[in-house]
């Protein structure tokens, strides 16, 4: 089983690599052992009002953003494990609305987390103590996993893989505390223009 941690398409900005989301999505459907936690941040959502250069970023408008991230969920819906809140979808819609249809979108697909998750994941005889969600407190220049790393030293005791996504940095770490060994990993982004 190979669980890929995905987050961060930017399904509707003009700086995503929609070729890299196709390709990642073919490969997706095209191995019985591969499965996927969709960490947020999935569509791009401009809709803070900021600037103009961040509302200007979105190439169709926040509707047919929704539609294609639908179209997509019910495309590897096989496939989905799990999903996370993120920042720019689902706090920007529960900011200004109370609501989320991002978040729906998932509720009504597979389990969704609306914060930190907690997933035992049973593969044969093994169980993952994962913690997921689209970013963890804590942030450091140097290191990608940090917020991941910290969360599963300070708080999710229990837990033994951390993941989360937000930064665009693509980075995986190992540590050991108390003599057990942990892992941070962080996705990386399909927006990279």
């Amino acid at each position: 089983l190979i669980l890929l941690p995905f987050c961060d398409g930017h399904l509707g900005s003009w700086g995503t690599d929609y070729g890299t989301i196709t390709r990642i999505t073919d490969e997706i459907l095209s191995r019985d052992d591969l499965f996927l936690a969709s960490l947020g941040d999935m569509t791009q959502m401009s809709i803070k009002f900021r600037s103009i250069m961040e509302n200007s970023d979105n190439v169709v408008p926040p509707e047919i953003q929704q539609q294609m991230h639908e179209s997509w969920l019910d495309e590897v819906l096989g496939r989905l494990l799990w999903g996370t809140f993120d920042n720019h979808s689902v706090m920007r819609e529960e900011n200004a609305t109370g609501m989320s249809r991002y978040a729906s979108a998932y509720k009504d697909r597979c389990i969704y987390h609306n914060g930190i998750g907690h997933i035992d994941l049973t593969v044969g005889s093994q169980t993952y103590k994962i913690a997921s969600a689209h970013f963890f407190g804590g942030r450091s220049y140097l290191n990608p996993t940090h917020g991941q790393m910290r969360y599963l030293r300070m708080e999710g005791h229990d837990r033994e893989v951390a993941l989360a996504g937000d930064s665009h940095r693509p980075a995986f770490a190992t540590f050991t505390e108390g003599g057990r060994r942990y892992i941070g990993v962080n996705g990386g982004t399909a927006q990279t223009n």
